[in-house]
């Protein structure tokens, strides 16, 4: 989509290539918005001594503690017309000065509205902590806090303005859920049991109980490893030196654990760090200040994946339940010995564990913090709505579910599943996706794909010319015949017939003996289906007799919405259940070819109709599939699909390009953006790192699962807005 070139937002933070925790975690908010919403985000880092060099997102510097640096920063901020609003990322002692006095005379001096990001909340504070915090939050337009503890803490202990209050997770690396062992392989520890802490170290871990915990462990699994990774806190280093880490080693020697405790002493970049927390079975937060507000490496475990064994503070009683983590108190080795036996004798917990950990986690996520922070700047400040910027395409979950046969149906989580086979219906969508790329970017890969799939769909035809759906892992056939299938496959079919391809005559053929058989079937969706891809036929081809069929089959379609439609239900059936978009589609596209406005205003009224149940102001609410929404009742709320989601943007773009009308150029947006995060959930239903999409939104979380059908259905809408024309069209809006 269109960029917004000037840039907005000024996040004032420490940055990377310093090495903090606050860094690493502006590092990655900047980048995720910047990924999402154009580069809207500079940042002003705030540095010891204000001479670090930095990449050219760092607009300025600031030299903590420096008066004249703050003045000099002040003066550059207010003067800049770009900067529209200043998010400060704010923990004690960041700023310099014993009371953040510089830092104080800076805020004020901001003429610009102000997000404060607070990293610690401290309860029971003294008077000099609550006059500092309430001042802070007295200049700030809102301020953030990253666990709800902190803000009820804010409003009660702080007396701080509720309204200026906003909770946003911590932010989390988008990652698959996989298991340890091809991990723990790659990094020399097969076959052994990996217990893990990581973060810049400092005596507030409270590393040395765990390892005051391991003896217990490896009487019985001498398998056992503990990895300490990081190196020593910067800070901590300058005033302490190594002392922490030279007690902790003297401990492990002491209880002689050499070859159970290893000290990864290093600053790991990201992918690196994620491959270690990969790697581990159970993650031990060991911290000793109770008062912990947040903490980005627990944070991290529980994104991951991993069952997470944690001490009581503030962040992970706010966190960690009994179903994704487990709570032991500080300083107490017994426990967490009793802990880690307790997951290793039931490994059935274990996994139980895991999986809530990474199904509870999928709001934290930094494109979803990242849509939190933007949604929360446009609410107080005057920076210019900017378009979302699409995901780039990625056909890698494609690659991974498709064989030499077909594309497996189901995946447990990323991971192809291949118990339930391959599906025509699949197959189907998938061979007009790899059509739709191939038709701008003819790749050797795709065009691989393509003959994989539409040799399947031989295979799937049967001698009376119908299709079977379901085809097992041995290839045996199933006794189905359904319209939905075959409508879809004619949908494939009449859209490889269209255009110069790998299988197009071969298709052009296949499509003209299996037409015949259309009009056995009576669905308003196996007729939407396949009018679909006679449509795509006729825009290639003059054929009466295909024309013919078209009409007819239009027809049907017109004549069940008569019948059915009435004043309150202008709708072709008696509930609305899925691929509801495809119907009034079909009838845009009759009147396209066939130029009878009693198709035109079938579509728009019964489109009309759909779009009062399904979009909402702010999003696209698809019906859910649990149990549907028939006339008389109560619409199902949930267990969305991702098909629904695709046939609107479908259905939208295609009544923009015959019509014209903005407003459905308009939708299709809203409707895709559903995938990305603006739904119900407040949470993105496709998973950017494998290329995969969620296959629904459930009451209580995302469908972790990533099948055939919802990542086929993401890529068929995500492909819409590569065609140029619609390109163009987006552009173009406001």
């Amino acid at each position: 989509m269109a960029q917004i070139s000037r840039k907005n937002m000024l996040l004032i933070s420490s940055y990377p290539p310093r090495q903090c925790g606050i860094a690493t975690f502006t590092q990655d908010l900047a980048r995720a918005i910047n990924k999402r919403y154009g580069p809207h985000a500079e940042i002003c880092a705030i540095d010891e001594n204000g001479s670090r060099k930095y990449g050219k997102i760092v607009k300025m510097q600031i030299s903590e503690g420096n008066l004249e640096s703050y003045s000099s920063a002040v003066k550059e901020i207010n003067s800049d017309d770009t900067i529209k609003i200043v998010n400060i990322q704010h923990e004690f002692g960041l700023f310099g000065g014993e009371t953040g006095e510089c830092f104080l005379a800076f805020l004020k001096a901001i003429t610009k509205p102000i997000v404060t990001t607070f990293h610690t909340v401290i309860p029971n504070p003294n008077d000099n902590l609550k006059e500092t915090v309430r001042t802070i939050s007295d200049i700030s337009q809102a301020v953030v806090v990253m666990n709800k503890q902190s803000v009820n803490i804010l409003k009660r202990e702080y007396k701080v303005n509720p309204k200026k209050i906003f909770y946003i997770p911590h932010g989390i690396p988008q990652a698959p859920f996989e298991s340890s062992e091809k991990y723990k392989e790659e990094l020399g520890y097969k076959d052994r049991f990996i217990l893990s802490t990581f973060g810049l170290i400092n005596k507030n871990k409270g590393i040395e109980y765990v390892i005051k915990a391991i003896p217990e462990i490896i009487k019985d699994h001498p398998e056992v490893i503990y990895l300490v990774i990081g190196k020593t806190h910067p800070e901590v280093k300058k005033k302490e030196g190594e002392s922490y880490r030279k007690f902790l080693k003297k401990e492990v020697k002491k209880l002689n654990l050499q070859k159970n405790v290893v000290f990864l002493n290093k600053y790991f970049p990201l992918e690196k760090l994620i491959s270690l927390l990969q790697a581990t079975d159970v993650y031990i937060f060991s911290s000793i200040d109770k008062n912990q507000s947040v903490s980005g490496t627990l944070s991290y475990a529980l994104g991951l994946g991993k069952a997470v064994i944690s001490t009581r503070t503030e962040y992970s009683r706010h966190i960690l339940n009994k179903d994704n983590g487990i709570l032991v108190d500080a300083e107490n080795p017994d426990q967490i010995a009793r802990s880690v036996l307790k997951l290793m004798s039931d490994r059935k917990a274990f996994k139980a564990l895991s999986v809530q950990a990474y199904k509870n986690s999928r709001d934290m996520i930094w494109p979803n913090v990242a849509q939190d922070y933007f949604k929360l700047y446009l609410k107080i400040s005057k920076i210019k709505n900017g378009k979302n910027r699409f995901p780039e395409l990625n056909f890698d979950h494609i690659f991974r579910l498709t064989d030499k046969f077909g594309i497996i149906q189901h995946a447990t989580y990323s991971k192809p599943n291949k118990e339930f086979g391959y599906s025509s219906d699949d197959v189907a969508r998938a061979l007009i996706a790899c059509l739709m790329h191939f038709r701008k970017n003819p790749e050797e890969k795709i065009k691989e794909l393509i003959n994989i799939y539409f040799n399947f769909l031989l295979y799937a035809r049967r001698k009376d010319g119908s299709f079977c759906n379901i085809i097992s892992i041995s290839k045996q056939r199933d006794d189905t015949s359904e319209g939905d299938v075959f409508g879809r496959i004619i949908w494939a079919l009449g859209y490889a017939s269209s255009f110069p391809n790998p299988v197009q005559s071969k298709s052009l053929k296949l499509f003209k003996h299996s037409i015949e058989n259309i009009s056995s079937y009576k669905s308003p969706r196996s007729l939407s289906f396949a009018i679909t891809g006679i449509y795509y036929y006729l825009k290639q081809y003059k054929d009466e007799k295909i024309k013919d069929i078209f009409s007819k089959l239009s027809d049907r379609l017109l004549e069940t919405f008569l019948i059915t439609s009435k004043l309150d239900w202008t709708w072709f059936e008696e509930a609305l259940t899925y691929s509801n978009s495809k119907m009034p589609e079909a009838l845009f596209m009759a009147y396209d070819i066939l130029k009878d406005e009693k198709y035109l205003l079938a579509a728009e009224s019964s489109l009309k109709f759909l779009d009062s149940v399904t979009f909402l102001k702010n999003y696209y609410n698809p019906i859910g599939q649990k149990k549907w929404y028939f006339k008389g009742g109560e619409r199902c709320w949930f267990d969305q699909q991702p098909e629904d989601a695709c046939s609107a943007v479908q259905a939208k773009i295609t009544a923009y390009k015959i019509t014209k009308n903005t407003k459905h150029l308009k939708d299709a947006l809203k409707a895709f953006n559903w995938f990305l995060g603006k739904n119900a959930l407040k949470q993105m239903v496709y998973d950017e790192v494998t290329g995969g999409c969620c296959d629904g939104l459930e009451k209580k979380g995302l469908n972790l699962n990533q099948g055939a059908e919802s990542t086929l259905s993401y890529l068929l809408a995500r492909l819409l807005f590569e065609e140029k024309d619609v390109k163009k069209a987006v552009s173009k809006l406001s």
